[in-house]
């Protein structure tokens, strides 16, 4: 008798958590298939158990690869910051960042951080590490910030970038 399939091994791996007013925890992270084109999700748990499964779905189907990597709370409303690869080949790879908010477990707005490494190139964006990386600053306004390389080959320093939007996520002046 021939074993049957159990369908793919689905590994994620954590990037961020932040604890939530209720008690519970957001967590941000990443999910593949097989150890292949991961996917952003976010897992809202208390106690250790998984209360809520957001993913994510890539803004466009060209894109290879998502990782949710941090995530906030405003009122009722979740705020991830995602990073996403435009292709899996290195060399034509772009890495974008774009925040989401999601209420009541739906992604609700989504918008590309307007971040490039040059006028001609976006590069590969990436979100900077620690909570001042993506937080709520003493305006309301959420702040995401990091440094943007030529490409993913590396080889030139980044350059450091700072965003600020509203809460409906429109680019703060």
């Amino acid at each position: 008798m021939a074993a049957e399939n159990e369908g793919p091994e689905v590994t994620f791996t954590s990037l961020g958590q932040t604890a939530l007013a209720d008690g519970s925890v957001c967590v941000a992270g990443g999910e593949t298939e097989d150890f292949v084109d991961s996917k952003s999700v976010v897992l809202v748990k208390k106690n250790g158990a998984v209360r809520q499964r957001i993913a994510l779905p890539l803004p466009d189907p060209n894109y290879s690869d998502g990782r949710a990597m941090a995530c906030l709370q405003k009122g009722a409303a979740l705020y991830v910051v995602e990073e996403l690869d435009t292709s899996s080949i290195m060399t034509d790879k772009r890495t974008l960042l774009f925040v989401d908010r999601i209420e009541h477990g739906r992604l609700q707005k989504r918008v590309m951080l307007p971040v490039r490494y040059s006028s001609q190139n976006f590069g590969v964006a990436r979100v900077g590490e620690g909570p001042a990386a993506f937080m709520w600053d003493g305006a309301g306004q959420l702040v995401v910030r990091g440094k943007v390389y030529r490409d993913a080959m590396g080889g030139k320093p980044g350059k450091a970038f700072s965003v600020k939007l509203q809460a409906d996520l429109t680019v703060a002046k």
